[in-house]
């Protein structure tokens, strides 16, 4: 289950929600289709698998400038390993075709680490 933080200039939510509103509409889709592994029992991926966060930017932030910052993070499959590079580039692709302002002003960073998820406990 991946999860995905969004940072964002506050800037681009005046008068230009279409951006935010577009990123919930399909960053999630554009994770999973680019990050899942279909013959991966455990990292096959759904839309509804990742979890996205918005956080707009604030006073004391560093950002180098990019209006828009996207973490995701994800387990770590050997598999993963080698779409991770271009899961980055087509998700940040489809952003800056979908909004070309963006170019040079946004960032798809795909981090892979081993982790457990556990939302139930069987006695």
């Amino acid at each position: 289950m991946p999860e995905v933080v969004i940072k964002y200039d506050p800037s681009i939510s005046r008068g230009q929600f279409e951006i935010i509103d577009w990123l919930v509409i399909n960053l999630g889709p554009l994770v999973a289709d680019h990050l899942g592994i279909k013959d991966h029992p455990e990292a096959a991926l759904s839309p509804e698998d990742v979890e996205l966060e918005f956080r707009p930017t604030g006073l004391y932030d560093v950002t180098l400038g990019y209006m828009v910052q996207i973490s995701v993070n994800a387990n770590d499959y050997p598999e993963r390993r080698k779409i991770a590079r271009s899961a980055a580039v087509e998700i940040l692709s489809a952003i800056v075709n979908q909004f070309p302002d963006l170019k040079g002003n946004a960032y798809v960073w795909v981090r892979l680490s081993f982790g457990e998820f556990v939302d139930s406990i069987e006695a």
